[in-house]
């Protein structure tokens, strides 16, 4: 798919979803907390999804913090096309050239299922690299509540 194409793709899964677009992210305001969804571009033709977690109550969408102020954070992982030591592997970077829609929406629908209950991917909390806690698990339990 193209880089457009792949835009496109991403738009209509955030915003299906009840994401609004403020600047160069989407955000979700529920209770207690606010989702923002992210396109970090590579230097390559890809792109990582980010899911960025801010706990508290935001009001103002003017004054809505920016990815580099979230509290938890964690990537969309897909199947990679490459083959490294003789397997393919899970990874964060979207080479979307590769893929199509089809084969991207699974992905996209499992992390924001995941997400919503205790079963999710690794999380990278501040680059502390600690054990997910019960703060994170009530954030999850939040953010099932704001998706649905």
């Amino acid at each position: 798919m193209t880089k457009q194409e792949f835009l496109d793709f991403c738009h209509e899964e955030f915003t299906k979803r009840g994401f609004k677009k403020r600047k160069k992210t989407y955000y979700l305001n529920g209770e207690g907390i606010l989702v923002g969804l992210y396109l970090q571009k590579s230097m390559a033709e890809a792109y990582y999804v980010e899911f960025d977690f801010f706990i508290g109550e935001f009001k103002n969408p003017k004054l809505y913090p920016t990815t580099y102020e979230s509290d938890y954070y964690g990537r969309v992982c897909v199947l990679s096309k490459d083959i490294d030591e003789g397997d393919y592997y899970m990874t964060a970077l979207i080479e979307y050239e590769l893929y199509t829609p089809e084969e991207l929406k699974p992905y996209f629908d499992k992390a924001f299922d995941e997400w919503g209950h205790e079963n999710f991917p690794d999380w990278d909390m501040g680059g502390t690299n600690e054990p997910v806690n019960e703060d994170l698990l009530k954030l999850c339990e939040i953010y099932s509540k704001a998706i649905k």
